[in-house]
């Protein structure tokens, strides 16, 4: 169960989102997540052709055409 004060990214990894970097993003987030941003995969968000796409708990926001300044920035902040 997800603490209150932690984040929780959830990155697709479609074929599409692959495609358009979702793995780099996850690969940055294993090496650089903090121990209040947590991570996980699903397969598709139904976005295809908008990726790769990344949804922001609990907040939820969806994010198309996410990029690694995102992510960065997002880890940053908590």
């Amino acid at each position: 169960m997800m603490n209150k004060k932690n984040r929780l990214i959830v990155i697709c990894n479609g074929k599409s989102c692959r495609r358009d970097g979702a793995n780099h993003l996850i690969k940055y987030i294993k090496e650089n997540a903090n121990n209040t941003v947590e991570f996980t995969t699903k397969y598709c968000f139904g976005r295809c052709g908008n990726g790769p796409v990344t949804l922001i708990l609990p907040e939820e926001k969806l994010i198309e055409n996410c990029t690694l300044a995102i992510i960065q920035k997002f880890i940053k902040k908590y």
